[in-house]
């Protein structure tokens, strides 16, 4: 059982983990097989944590939270530190409101972090340096309001949904292929 309201979850790739988080900004890593939690801890500066994701290889995890901030961890690290209060790899403080939504590439090379309430509020992270992706969107990229966005299979692809209903399709040309 969770403390506070359950805002996010996340399935592992192999189905075998869920991680859930909340309004107590609590990060909780479940062991579906035991059905029993193996691991809490506070997200790092957290006011209530509204975002969860997961890469496929299951080697991270990002959290989105209620200030705008997104932390990314190493799971190695959060499941071999037993203290309450892990350190995140990397903080992102580009977006000002709440995010809403989270989500790792393919491959885990990228993160889209989308915030809902304020126009352009969507940011894309280069895990592999770390740094937030400084010429996309541009301010003439048709964002407006991003409510969503899904990477293709091959991660070459990002679409965003909009406000106005608009399915947004993009090529990411460092992946060969679509």
């Amino acid at each position: 059982k969770m403390n506070g309201n359950c805002r996010c979850m996340a399935f592992s790739n192999d189905g075998l983990k869920l991680y859930s988080s909340g309004t107590s900004g609590q990060i909780y890593i479940w062991d579906l097989r035991m059905n029993k939690c193996l691991y809490r801890h506070t997200d790092e500066g957290s006011t209530g944590t509204r975002a969860i994701a997961v890469t496929a290889d299951g080697s991270r995890y990002a959290t989105g939270s209620e200030a705008g901030v997104v932390n990314i961890y190493e799971v190695q690290d959060v499941m071999g530190n037993k203290k309450r209060h892990p350190s995140p790899i990397k903080s992102v403080f580009n977006l000002t409101t709440p995010i809403d939504e989270i989500t790792f590439n393919n491959d885990g090379q990228l993160l889209s972090m989308i915030s809902r309430r304020k126009k352009d509020a969507m940011k894309l992270l280069n895990c592999n340096i770390m740094n937030v992706v400084a010429n996309w969107p541009t301010s003439g990229t048709p964002l407006r309001y991003a409510q969503c966005a899904a990477f293709s299979p091959n991660g070459g692809m990002i679409s965003v949904a909009n406000d106005k209903g608009m399915c947004l399709l993009y090529r990411i040309l460092h992946y060969e292929t679509a």
